[in-house]
């Protein structure tokens, strides 16, 4: 029996030091943002702003729709769908690293869930 192991993926939350850290010890692990953080934050700032609660919700679907877009242009046209404040926000915190966190583009890769994939597979001599 043979053993291998993958190129690691790591799920973590937008932690600049947990990033660094992993990036140092294995730089060609490729990072993704877990989708339960990113939401999370978003519902955070949101409290923060001070946003009625009914627009609160309903910002907080369209921010989860974005998570799980399934194209670009779905992503795009769901953008146009958030308040300006919000639209801010993305633009200056989330926009330039959606390949981290919205889930199409990061679907072709293996999610280990912070472990590194080990695949077994039988070799014959």
């Amino acid at each position: 029996m043979q053993i291998r192991l993958c190129l690691p993926v790591w799920l973590t939350d937008k932690a600049r030091a947990e990033k660094a850290a992993i990036k140092e010890v294995i730089p060609d692990c490729d990072q993704f943002l877990c989708s339960f953080h990113v939401l999370q934050s978003f519902r955070r700032e949101l409290n923060l702003a001070n946003v009625e609660k009914g627009e609160r919700e309903r910002i907080l679907q369209v921010l989860q729709q974005l998570v799980f877009a399934n194209s670009e242009t779905e992503y795009m046209a769901l953008r146009e769908d958030v308040t300006t404040s919000c639209h801010t926000y993305l633009k200056d915190n989330w926009d330039g690293i959606r390949g981290e966190w919205v889930s199409r583009q990061t679907s072709d890769k293996q999610i280990c869930l912070g472990q590194p994939c080990l695949v077994s597979s039988s070799t014959t001599a």
